[in-house]
């Protein structure tokens, strides 16, 4: 999943980290089982420096991995939101990111 947000009229959010930080907390609120392992960290994508938060989903007997990778630029939020189960589809998923030019 791809998502673009505009982030001019929240003077808190700076950085991916800091959008990160308010998508954990909305995540906290909703009914599924979220749980969040390690701590934010640093990854670059092509010359851009994002955030990555790394999500574990516990849902009906399946563990679903997701990791958001989110960088703020000229007052807009690019975030890219991938799910796998597998390392290997882990490793296709960022084939593709690693692939789209910003």
């Amino acid at each position: 999943m791809l998502v673009a947000e505009n982030t001019k009229n929240f003077p808190g959010v700076k950085n991916g980290k800091d959008y990160l930080f308010h998508a954990k907390k909305v995540l906290k609120q909703t009914q599924m089982p979220y749980s969040f392992e390690k701590e934010v960290f640093e990854k670059k994508i092509g010359n851009s420096l994002f955030h990555v938060m790394e999500a574990r989903l516990d849902s009906m007997g399946k563990i679903i991995l997701q990791e958001m990778i989110s960088t703020v630029n000229n007052g807009f939020s690019l975030s890219f939101i991938i799910s796998y189960s597998t390392e290997e589809e882990k490793n296709e998923l960022y084939e593709v990111i690693n692939n789209v030019k910003i």
